[in-house]
């Protein structure tokens, strides 16, 4: 997912009684991405429209990463991933940042300096791979190598938006985007790379609708077989491509947003759910090509792990969460938080992360 739009299309809660000047931006608190740590059950993050909220036990409590001590503010929502040694690694407006899962470690790193980071992904091993379109240069992939980020794929006037790896092909990538020239947002541009990034291959599939094309998941066994979601004039879609991305068909149509999208480690179990409370959540079982409706409620961001469906909506009303957990794909959903489970700042005392304390008391 994806996560830039990995696990929530478009980058869209504390009690009502807390003061909204705690958040300065002025946006209201929604979630919108959610990863949880590959074997371990109690460490998550979730990124917010107020930073980032980091949990240790499920996510039935977090503290309050702020944007500030992130390197960024205001309307902006950094892509993330999860990195090697424990660590959250951002996308910014200029590079890459990292974060400790207690919060209170966060480096800037050098690499990427300068370039807008549009999305990240993790590859097998623990890999990282970003895309960057800043204005002016050509939108490039970059990937891990060694101690730093080597570059490699370059497209002349394009943006990208996401990119997702094969987890069972490392040299499988794949990365969506749309030319820079006027009035091109709305086209649908599908890239794929059979040599680890280092050369990108437009496949010009043809499609049913126009929309862009934002990559979200590719099957853990299947290296053809990749999801994306559309984001269409009327609506949005999910789109199944079983040959690589030569070829999509339409697997399923909303209304709505399609905000959150996730897929199992089976690859056979696939969730899609819609910020529209009549459309709620979708449930696959059989790698996306059918779907059936779970659930109607409104959907944020969804995260998938082996035993567990974690679920974001909106936190306020009666009933209503932050973040709920399914133990059987969807049928039945555990409300786990609300915005009011946030127990204040990250407990730094030193470091960039040690001023979220003070914006906190505000």
């Amino acid at each position: 997912m994806g996560a830039g739009l990995r696990g929530g299309l478009l980058g869209w809660a504390f009690s009502v009684a807390q003061p909204a000047p705690a958040f300065a931006n002025g946006r209201f608190p929604k979630a919108q991405v959610v990863l949880p740590v590959p074997g371990d059950a109690d460490t998550l993050a979730l990124r917010a429209t107020v930073g980032i909220l980091l949990s240790q036990d499920g996510g039935r409590s977090f503290r309050w990463l702020c944007e500030q001590a992130l390197g960024f503010e205001g309307v902006y929502d950094p892509p993330l991933t999860l990195g090697r040694g424990g660590r959250i690694v951002l996308g910014l407006t200029d590079g890459l940042r990292t974060a400790s899962f207690d919060g209170c470690t966060v480096a800037h790193l050098d690499d990427l300096r300068g370039e807008q980071v549009s999305d990240l992904t993790t590859g097998p091993g623990g890999r990282v791979f970003a895309i960057t379109s800043t204005q002016g240069k050509p939108a490039t992939l970059y990937a891990e190598g060694g101690a730093r980020f080597e570059r490699l794929a370059s497209v002349p006037a394009f943006v990208f938006d996401t990119v997702e790896v094969a987890p069972s092909r490392p040299q499988r990538v794949y990365v969506t985007g749309y030319p820079t020239e006027a009035g091109a947002e709305g086209e649908a541009h599908f890239f794929r790379s059979d040599d680890g990034g280092r050369t990108l291959r437009e496949t010009r599939p043809t499609l049913a609708a126009k929309g862009r094309l934002f990559v979200s998941a590719v099957h853990p066994q299947k290296p053809d077989w990749v999801l994306v979601r559309q984001l269409r004039y009327d609506g949005s879609a999910v789109l199944l491509s079983r040959d690589g991305g030569k070829s999509f068909e339409p697997v399923l149509t909303l209304k709505g947003a399609l905000l959150g999208f996730a897929m199992a480690p089976d690859g056979q179990r696939v969730f899609a759910g819609s910020g529209d409370p009549a459309e709620g959540l979708y449930r696959s079982r059989d790698g996306g090509l059918t779907w059936e409706n779970v659930q109607r409620l409104p959907v944020h961001c969804l995260a998938a792990t082996a035993s567990t469906l974690f679920v974001c909506s909106m936190p306020f009303g009666p009933g209503s969460f932050l973040l709920a957990s399914s133990p059987d794909d969807g049928a039945t959903v555990q409300p786990l938080s609300t915005f009011a489970s946030v127990k204040g700042a990250v407990p730094c005392t030193e470091g960039a992360a040690a001023i979220c304390a003070g914006r906190w008391s505000e």
